[in-house]
């Protein structure tokens, strides 16, 4: 169909008289008709030489895309396109054809090329199948905030049978921009799906996320929503080696809330959690279960803390 409607142009093109070039287009067309691209693309570019129709352009454009050179063809049609915006559609269809055509090699550099010119062309066009090779694209890349909304796009479009690795995928990329909150939604997603290993995995984002928000919450003052975030580190256990912070924070929290006995025990998990008793966080977690216990003098007790 992609080629059919690429015929109608070309008789459109030609029969319009928006065209030019001392016959190279007409020679250019026989090669076209006789599939001999390579010609074809040489004697369109003679016909544009010193001038941008964009009839003539639409044919370059054209002949590059079947010949698989993406970067040359992007360039054209968005020349060919500025000059008649009518030509969007054709363009387009033609751009997400090349998107699938290096898809197929494994080009995904072509792919990502091919796919953006399209959307600028035509933002919101459809991509089917092409978004989520597109967004593992840009994860490659660490260009995660380009890839969440293709992932999203991906994920509305794929069988519900087919989705547990991209929710990680999503879950990983908004992690990877500083967005716990979201991860932590794609996180438990995927926990609900996946198998042991994959239950792992996320136990252990979920653990590494969770802690961020409770750390940064505590310091915000906001002690009942840090200790939400904290148990749910705690509970899975992970990551291992910010156990021990996880219950000195949540100590602080319930020292913050007067729930004395609690930080206390808390305090003391800190010091069984801990690699080394030579720590700086074991001695500080001793100096505020003196402080509960006993009151000393000089300890250096947060000034927030009820206990």
């Amino acid at each position: 169909m992609r080629r059919a409607v690429w015929g109608i142009l070309l008789a459109i093109g030609a029969c319009g008289g928006g065209v030019s070039g001392d016959g190279a287009v007409e020679r250019g067309d026989v090669a076209w008709a006789e599939g001999d691209y390579e010609r074809a693309l040489a004697e369109y570019r003679l016909a544009a030489r010193g001038e941008e129709d964009p009839a003539v352009l639409m044919r370059v454009a054209h002949a590059y895309t079947e010949l698989g050179r993406v970067d040359e063809a992007s360039t054209v049609y968005r020349t060919a396109v500025t000059g008649r915006p009518e030509l969007a559609d054709q363009a387009v269809a033609d751009l997400l054809w090349l998107a699938r055509q290096a898809e197929g090699r494994g080009d995904q550099y072509g792919v990502a090329q091919a796919l953006e010119l399209a959307s600028e062309l035509q933002p919101g066009v459809g991509m089917g199948d092409l978004a989520l090779p597109l967004a593992r694209h840009l994860v490659r890349l660490r260009e995660f905030e380009r890839a969440l909304p293709l992932f999203q796009r991906a994920l509305g479009t794929m069988p519900e049978s087919q989705t547990t690795p991209v929710l990680l995928e999503i879950g990983l990329a908004y992690e990877e921009v500083g967005d716990c909150e979201r991860a932590l939604s794609f996180f438990a997603q995927y926990s609900g799906k996946a198998d042991r290993a994959g239950r792992r995995e996320a136990d252990w984002h979920i653990g590494n996320c969770a802690f961020e928000l409770g750390s940064r919450l505590r310091r915000e003052g906001r002690p009942e929503d840090a200790l939400r975030y904290l148990s749910m580190t705690l509970d899975r256990g992970e990551p291992r080696n910010l156990l021990a912070q996880a219950w000195f924070d949540r100590a602080e929290a319930l020292a913050e809330l007067g729930e004395c006995t609690a930080a206390l025990e808390a305090f003391s998990r800190v010091v069984r959690e801990s690699t080394s008793r030579a720590s700086p966080l074991v001695a500080r977690a001793e100096q505020r279960i003196d402080e509960i216990r006993f009151g000393r003098p000089g300890s250096a007790r947060p000034p927030e803390s009820r206990c």
